[in-house]
């Protein structure tokens, strides 16, 4: 904790923050009760003097709540990450104790306040849940006001899963691990039909480009873009440099879809869109590759299902998931173990038990993936039909 008088000045984009003082120490002569006493009052003092209030914004693709003021004010007020922070929202919904970090950092549903790596301003979101914009009731003019609940309560989390990844095609091996490109794998999922990876045309992270060659030498002829719609497809396109010719040439024969699909994997939008694009799917020819932005958490967990419903192990399908992680951050169980046990535990095996409906404490190399992801997809509308086109269309080679 920080004692002492925390002064700020009012910046730009016409957010507060907001300082108090803190009491003095206990006097010489007091009791150690007292003394731990008065130290505990110092520690709840300086907590609330970390403040920071902000205008809000909705994030159109996700649903979650975009903070106003940028990460380093946030840092300049006081807020470090793996703090624990209130956030009160001006309408007057709360969200008490939760844990600030660089990433998302948590199983389906938890919410936190996510200072993204590349982005400038946090957000505030329930990982992979519902859209926290509706849930709160939010509305244009609303404002936010976070305030430190304790520091460091989530620091070991945040230690234990911290994960930046460089932009810079020079520090990998290769196009397919700077682009998380491969093809997915597991039980009878037939080899080279089914690839996954990063954006062949949001190149946020500069990486389109590269992702678009690689898609055209792997013969991809249809695309589930799990991240984008139309509207952002013309955003793209409208930047100088788009030079994504073979997606484009797929798109314009209808054989790329664009689903601008959230992260709320278990929601009835998630579910009865990706089940569209998956009747889409199966009336076309493969190859197929399944993107999203970076080709690690939508791509994840709709890899996972595919898999899953093709009969794939548990170490199948943890194999492929974790590949992300050796691709994006050198993370294999060898070279960081904690880290990497950590992830599963925290990312992969969350997606299982909320697949299958083990219990989290269950042995889950024993869940029944393939059972699970018929339920899946029945619950997003799909007939038994519908789901064994699916599954003989991923368990044949192409011709």
């Amino acid at each position: 904790m920080k004692n002492g008088i925390i002064v700020l000045a009012a910046v730009a984009l016409s957010f507060t923050l907001i300082g108090c003082s803190v009491p003095g120490g206990a006097a010489s002569s007091a009791s150690s009760s007292e003394v731990a006493s008065a130290s505990e009052a110092v520690q709840s003092a300086s907590a609330q003097s970390v403040t920071i209030e902000a205008p809000i914004e909705k994030v159109v693709e996700f649903g979650s709540v975009n903070i106003m003021a940028s990460v380093d004010e946030l840092s300049s007020a006081g807020f470090e990450l793996g703090d624990s922070v209130d956030v009160a929202f001006s309408n007057g919904y709360t969200l008490q104790d939760i844990g600030y970090f660089n990433g998302y950092y948590g199983k389906t549903g938890t919410p936190m306040v996510v200072a993204y790596p590349g982005s400038e301003t946090p957000v505030i979101a329930f990982n992979n849940g519902d859209p926290l914009w509706d849930e709160a009731g939010c509305k244009e003019g609303d404002t936010v006001t976070l305030t430190l609940h304790e520091r460091g309560s989530y620091l070991d989390l945040q230690t234990a899963l911290n994960t930046v990844y460089s932009d810079e095609r020079s520090d990998y091996e290769s196009d397919e691990q700077f682009c998380n490109f491969r093809a997915a794998s597991g039980g009878s999922l037939a080899p080279n039909l089914v690839y996954r990876g990063a954006s062949p045309v949001d190149d946020k992270h500069g990486r389109a480009q590269t992702t678009d060659r690689l898609l055209q030498q792997a013969g991809v002829n249809f695309v589930l873009d799990l991240a984008d719609d139309e509207n952002s497809l013309d955003g793209y396109r409208a930047k100088d440099g788009f030079s994504s010719e073979y997606f484009m040439s797929l798109y314009e024969r209808g054989n790329a879809i664009l689903l601008g699909l959230n992260a709320a994997f278990f929601g009835d939008n998630f579910k009865q869109g990706l089940a569209d694009g998956l009747r889409k799917m199966t009336t076309a020819e493969g190859p197929y590759y399944i993107n999203c932005t970076e080709g690690k958490d939508r791509t994840g967990f709709v890899c996972l299902l595919l898999e899953s419903l093709c009969s794939a192990s548990y170490e199948e399908a943890k194999a492929d998931y974790m590949a992300t992680y050796a691709n994006y951050y050198g993370i294999t169980q060898e070279s960081d173990p904690q880290k990497y046990d950590a992830l599963v535990e925290i990312r992969f095996n969350d997606m299982v038990a909320l697949l299958t409906g083990a219990d989290a404490d269950d042995d889950l190399s024993k869940a029944d993936l393939e059972a699970g992801a018929h339920a899946y997809l029945a619950s997003a509308g799909m007939t038994d039909d519908e789901v064994d086109a699916l599954r003989t269309k991923l368990t044949t080679a192409v011709a």
